[in-house]
């Protein structure tokens, strides 16, 4: 093939393309819609992320609750009782050393 018809053929094609509309929609270049979108199920973590805390707030308050009802459900003479039963085995302790040295 000479250079004529080279160049003849480069110029029927340079031609073509610039006689042609280009088609946007077609440029590889362009920014393209995705298929989908990359955060389209953010709100699911999110409400997921909520629903945790919250399920572990109220299980840190309930039991907090719980045992206050346990301390509040406790005999109110369970302390003095215990006072009692502690001078009770003093004295006790304190009768049986003076039997052995007595004796």
């Amino acid at each position: 093939m000479n250079q004529t018809a080279l160049a003849a053929l480069i110029s029927q094609c340079v031609l073509q393309l610039l006689e042609r509309n280009l088609d946007t929609r077609k440029n590889a270049t362009e920014q393209k819609e995705p298929q989908y979108k990359p955060y389209d199920n953010a709100y699911f973590f999110i409400l997921f992320v909520m629903l945790f805390y919250s399920f572990l707030a109220l299980t840190v308050f309930f039991g907090y609750v719980r045992s206050k009802k346990a301390i509040s459900k406790k005999d109110p003479y369970q302390e003095e009782k215990m006072k009692v039963q502690v001078m009770c085995s003093i004295v006790l302790t304190a009768l049986d050393c003076v039997k052995q040295n007595c004796s």
